[in-house]
């Protein structure tokens, strides 16, 4: 990036915090340490009960805005009202317990200017724990050339059934908040984040994704989706449906039911041979309102739908081997992307032995269940 550009636009740095008197120096000084300094650092403290305060007002540096909540509104309002002070062109989001990269604004930055047409991106990440030096961590940060890995069409491929979007990796024009009344929905306890993606993809918001690891995600007990794993549970359910609804608003309750129990070992095994019509007809209109539409990458789309297509037909039929090859082989436009009999007869088999399993020495879930 030139000189020239380097002071200009503005970046809002989103940084919620509370209770991160372990993290947030780390944090902080990872953002304050950014190769582009145009920065404004949104800190809205939910009533910490901890030093975290202390810690953020220790730092001397102008681009450093804190505002502490009287009372704790919750990580969706209190994410709201540092969306409500931005004032910059572009929105970065940090969490207060993970690492950026020092060149992830300005990698980032690039590619959105680059794109006008460009909403926003996200980049991959590095996971490490407490057992990993800081030296490590930063080995595994990317300080390269942004290199684009998912355009708008393959990611809405991703995203039907392995969802790439990593929110504390985002970066998106602020001009988009203006068509949202409330960006992230209080609703949501744990995914209100994904949700609004969801929202953003009705929108119709071009976005990328980043092969470079712009952010060191830190794994530790008291990360939100750890909380409250039936309501991580219950509310993934709900952001699948919604993000396959946005991409598919042909599909019905049932496939949004089935799609969501496809993606489950366990519910695609409580439903043995109650699917199988399901699954064809519903690849087939994936297929065809692809055709007509162009919202995916097609070619990509028919290799994953292969991939899945083995993968729900071996376990839906986990006990009739033929049933599986007859159904896995009766869509034609997947054929050139289909495996040979003898994979998909030992993948069955392997899948087989470990179903077996499941029904003798039961699981954390009944299979016989839908809950």
């Amino acid at each position: 990036m030139s000189k020239e550009s380097i002071n200009s636009p503005l970046i809002s740095v989103i940084l919620p915090t509370y209770n991160g008197e372990k993290y947030i120096a780390e944090t902080l000084e990872s953002v304050l340490n950014q190769t582009y300094k145009n920065l404004e650092i949104i800190i809205t403290d939910d009533a910490s009960k901890d030093k975290t305060v202390e810690i953020i007002k220790s730092y001397n540096d102008k681009r450093i805005k804190l505002y502490e909540n009287e009372n704790n509104l919750g990580i969706a309002n209190n994410t709201n009202k540092a969306l409500s002070l931005a004032t910059g062109e572009f929105i970065m989001m940090q969490d207060h317990d993970d690492i950026s990269s020092p060149y992830r604004a300005e990698g980032m930055l690039k590619v959105l200017l680059e794109n006008k047409e460009l909403i926003g991106l996200n980049s991959k990440m590095f996971y490490f724990d407490t057992g990993i030096s800081r030296e490590e961590i930063d080995r595994n940060l990317s300080i390269s050339e942004p290199t684009i890995y998912l355009n708008e069409k393959q990611l809405a491929v991703e995203n039907l059934f392995n969802i790439q979007f990593f929110h504390p990796t985002i970066m998106y024009r602020t001009s988009i908040l203006k068509l949202l009344d409330t960006p992230y929905m209080p609703t949501f306890k744990v995914t209100a984040d994904s949700i609004l993606f969801a929202r953003f993809m009705e929108l119709n918001a071009k976005w990328y994704v980043l092969e470079n690891n712009y952010v060191a995600y830190r794994i530790h007990p008291t990360n939100t989706s750890k909380i409250d794993k039936k309501v991580n549970n219950r509310e993934d359910i709900i952001r699948i449906k919604h993000w396959v609804k946005a991409t598919l608003p042909f599909a019905t309750e049932e496939d949004l039911d089935n799609h969501v129990i496809g993606r489950r070992r366990d519910e695609v095994l409580s439903y043995t041979g109650k699917t199988n019509k399901w699954i064809v007809d519903y690849y087939k209109r994936i297929i065809k309102y692809n055709i007509e539409n162009d919202i995916f990458d097609h070619e990509l789309l028919l290799k994953t739908l292969a991939y899945h297509l083995k993968f729900f037909t071996n376990l839906s039929n986990v006990f009739r081997p033929f049933k599986s090859l007859q159904v896995y082989h009766s869509i034609d436009e997947l054929k050139p992307y289909l495996e040979s009999n003898g994979k998909v007869l030992y993948d069955w088999q392997r899948r087989f032995f470990s179903a077996l399993h499941w029904f003798i020495f039961g699981s954390r879930r009944s299979l016989m269940t839908k809950e």
